[in-house]
């Protein structure tokens, strides 16, 4: 920076401005859209899993000595998700899965998906809000629901209170959803907003340029009439326009260079008097 001209140095901060301004823009924006649509897709998966939970607490109703998911006596679940995505549903005994969430334990009721969470991400299952939840007092047969993110997976969770109302006799229903099921609109966002930022970057170079060569031409001038002053030209001035700082900058020097000619013409005129007396002097003397 130290070696550029003003020109330069002040279209590289405009630019370095826009850049920033931009920058800022796309991550602040991108990261806004992502998660607004996590939240979308949690509020889906808590949307997709009550109706199962519900199912599922009528069933432990119906089967209050049911410990297993064939106890329940389950025949199909409900689908209601507003997704054209697939998503995966389990069912779990609440108590083992303190122990970890085992495959064997998870009945699997939904799998059209490509993923498999199971083999994928077993530990997605065991939300760390199941011990909260299990700890409350439950009506037999109530439920509750919430949804989390983990990795790629958007889950919604319902716990359901058995015939006993405690969780030894709970059940945990599970909607689960791959993220890479589901057409992710931040991706093209993001590219939309890199392609105007960059449009906005060439755009600001230009106007950068301009400006800096606004700024610059009235201190070009104000130096080459500096070195014309230096060279012995002392009537060049600097045209003045408008009422700003550098108009001010311009009158300034063009007083100075006034008074610089005042001075050197009373300098001059001292010696031409100065020569005339000597001369006179001279003549008397003779």
């Amino acid at each position: 920076m130290k070696g550029l001209g003003l020109r330069w140095r002040i279209a590289l901060a405009l630019v370095a401005v826009v850049v920033a301004a931009c920058a800022a823009l796309t991550l602040t924006t991108t990261q806004w859209a992502t998660d607004q649509f996590t939240a979308q897709l949690e509020q889906m998966a808590r949307t997709a899993v009550g109706p199962n939970a519900e199912e599922v607490a009528a069933a432990a109703l119906a089967h209050p000595a049911a410990v297993t998911v064939d106890e329940l006596k389950l025949d199909t679940l409900s689908d209601v998700s507003s997704l054209d995505a697939p998503m995966q549903g389990f069912i779990i005994p609440l108590e083992p899965l303190s122990a970890g969430v085992q495959q064997r334990l998870a009945h699997q009721f939904s799998f059209l998906s490509g993923s498999d969470l199971l083999a994928e991400a077993p530990q997605c299952l065991a939300s760390q809000q199941v011990s909260g939840y299990a700890a409350g007092d439950w009506e037999p047969g109530s439920s509750g629901t919430w949804s989390e993110t983990c990795g790629d997976y958007v889950l919604g969770f319902g716990l359901v209170a058995g015939g006993g109302g405690s969780g030894a006799d709970s059940w945990l229903v599970v909607r689960a959803l791959h993220r890479g099921d589901v057409l992710d609109p931040v991706p093209d966002l993001r590219t939309t907003l890199l392609l105007f930022s960059s449009l906005i970057v060439v755009a600001s170079v230009l106007v950068a340029a301009g400006l800096a060569a606004m700024v610059a031409r009235p201190l070009t001038r104000t130096r080459q009439m500096a070195e014309a002053v230096a060279a012995g030209d002392l009537d060049v001035r600097i045209p003045v326009r408008g009422r700003d700082e550098v108009a001010r900058l311009g009158t300034a020097v063009n007083t100075m260079a006034d008074r610089l000619t005042a001075q050197i013409t009373d300098l001059e005129r001292v010696n031409e008097l100065q020569r005339r007396f000597v001369s006179d002097v001279a003549h008397d003397l003779r």
